[in-house]
């Protein structure tokens, strides 16, 4: 694992990066140790989906800024550059509110006060966002969600119904 002030930098490189090629950094992970580690950088657009080329250009660049600032300490990782996909997981405010109208799974931590016949795992359409919580509607029901009780979310999208989550 990258300490805190290793991973503000590098969230500040890959930031940068991504606005040269018109996107936006979405969410950085590190997995593994040792031997086998992997830095997975997350890009998107909001104009149009990310390419290849963008991925290409921007995993180039932050590999050449990584070797020389020896960001990673450790010694061997792999850098990966994409987008989050269809199917992308929900971590941050800014990720909900980009996601408002698609279908979302949620996992929470324990279930809601007054919800309870939902339990911890739920899916619907996500309706709004505010600072604290997201609104999710299922059937006729819309449940508010602070953010502090989902412990995972993603969006959904249904291949065989062509519905879900927006293609991007």
């Amino acid at each position: 694992m990258l300490s805190s002030e290793t991973t503000e930098k590098l969230k500040l490189l890959a930031s940068e990066l991504c606005a040269r090629e018109g996107c936006y950094l979405y969410a950085i992970d590190v997995h593994g140790a040792a031997k086998h580690r992997v830095v997975r950088i997350f890009v998107d657009c909001d104009a149009a989906p990310v390419t290849v080329d963008q991925c290409a250009n921007i995993s180039q660049a932050l590999s050449l800024r990584l070797d020389v600032e020896d960001l990673v300490p450790g010694g061997a990782y792999e850098l990966e550059v994409s987008s989050p996909g269809l199917e992308r997981v929900l971590r941050e405010p800014l990720h909900f509110a980009k996601s408002i109208g698609n279908k979302v799974k949620l996992v929470l931590c324990a279930p809601l006060p007054g919800a309870e016949k939902y339990g911890v795992s739920m899916a619907g359409i996500l309706k709004s966002t505010n600072e604290d919580s997201i609104f999710l509607q299922i059937k006729e029901v819309e449940i508010e969600i602070p953010y502090e009780h989902i412990k995972r979310a993603q969006t959904v999208f249904d291949f065989d119904e062509g519905k879900g989550a927006r293609q991007r």
